[in-house]
């Protein structure tokens, strides 16, 4: 730096050093998501359903094989039989019916209520980095002066 006089003349001349650097703040980590252990079931565990497929085959035997037991005549028909059909199938429907798991609605309201609310915490924490890494500031720091030379 150089300082002038009246008839623009150097007066003196001063060295000053100037360090200048720049510093960005430090970025956040995203929120992890929500662990297993914190969200509900959504689903029921499908149960074996054998007591319902045990319980139509009895049904069904019971048809089949009462007749013989009330003193029917010896030839019961084979209407029996079809009402034992019906009766097996109606017991099939119903053992695939309970292996099915059925889901829990408001165990899949929750989850989501959650889900929804750490997708918040993650665009929160992207849009404040986003702000971080905007936010550069110049630093000068001025070192101590000296006297280069006099005219």
């Amino acid at each position: 730096m150089t300082s002038r006089g009246a008839d623009n003349a150097a007066v003196r001349t001063v060295s000053v050093p100037l360090d200048l650097f720049t510093t960005i703040r430090d970025t956040v980590p995203l929120p992890l998501p929500p662990s297993d252990s914190l969200l509900r079931p959504e689903h029921t565990s499908g149960k074996s359903g054998v007591a319902a497929l045990l319980g139509s085959a009895l049904a069904a035997a019971a048809v089949v094989a009462l007749p013989a037991f009330a003193n029917a005549r010896a030839d019961a028909g084979s209407g029996r039989f079809v009402v034992a059909g019906a009766v097996g199938v109606s017991g099939l429907v119903g053992f695939a019916a309970q292996r099915r798991p059925q889901p829990i609605a408001e165990n899949i309201a929750a989850n989501q209520a959650a889900r929804l609310g750490w997708q918040r915490q993650v665009e929160q924490v992207r849009a404040d980095n986003a702000a971080r890494r905007r936010d550069v500031r110049l630093v000068i720091t001025a070192g101590t002066a000296q006297a280069v030379g006099s005219p």
